[in-house]
C-alpha cells in the first residue's frame, strides 16, 4: 500500500483556508470603508463637529495656542491609539471618521496620513483602515512615540498609563510643546494621577508590571500646571430642542417658557446626543525652555529596573491576542441581546441596584426603554451575511427601500414566525420620500400591523394569524444610517425626528425588541418585495 503524504494534504488544506479567509477580510474590508463613509457624512453633520470646525477656526485663543504648538512648521500629524475594532464596534467608526473628517476639512492643517495603533485591529480592520488612507504601525509601541514634528494624540476613552507613555516618552519641553491631545475626560485623570504622585513605589518594591503602570501614570499627574484645555462639547437635548422650537415659531430664545419643553426632552436634559465624544477636550503644553521636566519627578526606579519592567510589560501585552478576545466580547454581547432577561443578569452580575439600570437606560438610550446589550455593536459577519430563521417565539420584521426614480421610491416588507413561515408581505411606492424615509414608513407598517393582530386577539376576533402578545421582535434592515438611529447610536437630523419617534413609540408597545443591521444578500426577500409591486 502507497504511503499517502498527510502533511502534503494538510499544507494544501491549510492554504486554502488561508485564500479563503483572505477573501473573507477583504470582503468584510471593501463593507468597512462603505460604513466609514457613511459615518463621515454623519459626523461632519453633527453639531459636535460643527462646534469642533469653528474652535479651529474662529477661536482666536485656540488659535493662538495652537500657532505656539505648531512653532515653525506648517501641519499637524494625527497619532490615535485605542481606537477600537471598526469590524465589531460602530463607536470606533464614529472615531476614526472623526480624524478622517478633520484631515479633509482642513488640508492645510493636518497631514493627510493618520498613523493608527491597537492591539485589537482584525485583519479586516488593518485592511480597510490602509485603503481610506491611514498608516496601520505594525510594531508595537506601547504609545512611545518620540515626536519629531507637531502631533495630535487622538486616544478616545484611553487609560491614564497610555497617556503617561505618550507623555513620559517626550519628557523634556521641546518635545512636549510640540504634543497636543485630543481625549474625553482629561481633566479627571489628571486629577486623579496627580492625587497619587507622592505615593508611588520605591525602586525596592518596583517588581510588578502594575507598579511600572502606576509609575507612568505619574507624568500625566504632574503635567497639570503646563496644559491648556479647550472643552468641545455637544448640545444637550433640552438646547437643541430649544433652538429648533424657537426657529421654527421665530420667537426669541429669551420668551421661551419651561413648561413648553416636552417630558422627552426634560427627561434627557443632561444626555449628551453625540454621547461617543462627550467630554471632550483638545488640550496643549507649554512649559518654558529653562525647566528641567525631570527634576519635577519625585524619586523614581533607575532606568535599568524601569526598562526591566518595560520589558516584562511589553511581553505581557503582546503575549495576549487582543482581536480574539474583542472578537469573543462583541459576538457574547451581542447574543444576550436575543435575552430579554438580560438586565436581570447583568444586575445579579455586577450588584446593579435598579436606580443603576434606569440611569444607564436614560444616559445610553434617549428615547425608548427596552434597550439591549450590543447595540452598539456592529455584530458578527455571519448575522450580516444571512437571512437565518427567528429563534423559537420571536418574530422577524426584514424591510427595506429602493429609489426606482427622481420622484418615487419604493420600499418592501416580509414578517417571519419563529417557523420561518412568511405570514406577512407588502410593498408600495411613495412620491417625494427618499430611501431612508421609506425604510421608516416600511418599518412603521409592519409594527402597526402586528399590532393590529394583538388588538384582534384582545377581543377574540378573528385574525390572520396568531401571535403571543408578548411578542418578542427581530427587525433587520440594511440602511445603516437608519439602524443606527433607531439603536442610538447616532444622533438623528432633525428632519427625522418626528418620524423616527413615531416608531419607536410603537416599538415601546412590544415586549421585546433587538434591531441590527444586514447586509443586502441577507434581506434579499425584502427587496424582492419592492420590485414585484
Amino acid at each position: 500500500m502507497d504511503c499517502y503524504d498527510f502533511g502534503e494534504e494538510a499544507r494544501r488544506l491549510l492554504k486554502e483556508i488561508e485564500i479563503t479567509m483572505k477573501e473573507v477580510h477583504e470582503d468584510e474590508a471593501r463593507r468597512l470603508i462603505k460604513e466609514i463613509e457613511i459615518t463621515i457624512n454623519e459626523v461632519q453633520e453633527s453639531v459636535f463637529y460643527k462646534d469642533f470646525c469653528t474652535s479651529i477656526s474662529t477661536w482666536d485663543h485656540f488659535k493662538h495656542h495652537l500657532n505656539q504648538s505648531l512653532g515653525s512648521h506648517s501641519h499637524i500629524q494625527i497619532v490615535v491609539y485605542s481606537l477600537g475594532s471598526i469590524e465589531h464596534e460602530f463607536n470606533s467608526q464614529s472615531q476614526i471618521a472623526l480624524t478622517i473628517a478633520l484631515t479633509r476639512d482642513f488640508p492645510t492643517c493636518f497631514l493627510p496620513e493618520i498613523e493608527v495603533y491597537d492591539p485589537v485591529f482584525s485583519p479586516a480592520d488593518k485592511i480597510a483602515l490602509k485603503k481610506i488612507g491611514c498608516n496601520v504601525l505594525s510594531i508595537e509601541e506601547q504609545a512611545t512615540k518620540r515626536v519629531e514634528r507637531p502631533t495630535l494624540f487622538y486616544t478616545p476613552g484611553t487609560y491614564a498609563w497610555i497617556l503617561g507613555h505618550v507623555l513620559g516618552s517626550n519628557w523634556c519641553s521641546s518635545n512636549i510643546n510640540q504634543i497636543m491631545i485630543l481625549t474625553n475626560g482629561i481633566n479627571d485623570r489628571i486629577e486623579d494621577c496627580a492625587s497619587k504622585v507622592n505615593n508611588y513605589m520605591p525602586e525596592k518594591e518596583y517588581n510588578d508590571v502594575s507598579d511600572y503602570i502606576s509609575e507612568r501614570e505619574q507624568y500625566l499627574g504632574l503635567i497639570g500646571n503646563y496644559i491648556v484645555n479647550f472643552g468641545i462639547e455637544p448640545s444637550s437635548a433640552i438646547d437643541e430642542y430649544i433652538r429648533e422650537y424657537t426657529r421654527i415659531y421665530n420667537i426669541e430664545e429669551s420668551t421661551f417658557k419651561s413648561y413648553d419643553i416636552p417630558d422627552w426632552a426634560w427627561k434627557n436634559y443632561d444626555n449628551i446626543p453625540n454621547w461617543v465624544f462627550s467630554d471632550y477636550a483638545w488640550s496643549f503644553f507649554h512649559v518654558n525652555s529653562d525647566i528641567n521636566m525631570y527634576d519635577l519627578l519625585p524619586d523614581k526606579p533607575c532606568m535599568e529596573k524601569r526598562l526591566e519592567m518595560f520589558q516584562k510589560f511589553s511581553e505581557k501585552e503582546s503575549s495576549y491576542n487582543y482581536n480574539l478576545r474583542i472578537k469573543s466580547f462583541a459576538e457574547k454581547d451581542f447574543m444576550r441581546s436575543f435575552d430579554p432577561h438580560w438586565e436581570e443578569l447583568f444586575k445579579s452580575q455586577l450588584n446593579y441596584t435598579e436606580e443603576d439600570l434606569e440611569q444607564e437606560a436614560e444616559t445610553d438610550r434617549y428615547y425608548w426603554p427596552n434597550r439591549s446589550p450590543g447595540q452598539s455593536l456592529r455584530g458578527p459577519r455571519r448575522f450580516r451575511c444571512v437571512s437565518a430563521p427567528p429563534p423559537k417565539d420571536w418574530i422577524k420584521i426584514n424591510f427595506s427601500a429602493r429609489k426606482l426614480c427622481d420622484r418615487l421610491t419604493g420600499f418592501g416588507l416580509v414578517i417571519y414566525n419563529d417557523k420561518n413561515e412568511i405570514i406577512e408581505t407588502r410593498s408600495g411606492k411613495l412620491e417625494g420620500l427618499d430611501e431612508v424615509e421609506a425604510n421608516l414608513e416600511a418599518l412603521k407598517q409592519a409594527l402597526e400591523w402586528l399590532q393590529s393582530l394583538i388588538w384582534l386577539q384582545s377581543f377574540s376576533l378573528t385574525s390572520p394569524t396568531t401571535i403571543d402578545r408578548q411578542v418578542k421582535l427581530i427587525i433587520q434592515g440594511d440602511n445603516l444610517s437608519l439602524i443606527r438611529w433607531i439603536n442610538s447610536v447616532r444622533k438623528p437630523p432633525r428632519s427625522m425626528k418626528r418620524s423616527l419617534t413615531e416608531v419607536l413609540y410603537l416599538m415601546k408597545e412590544f415586549y421585546y425588541c433587538v434591531v441590527y443591521h444586514i447586509y443586502q444578500e441577507a434581506n434579499s426577500a425584502a427587496i424582492e418585495a419592492i420590485y414585484i409591486s
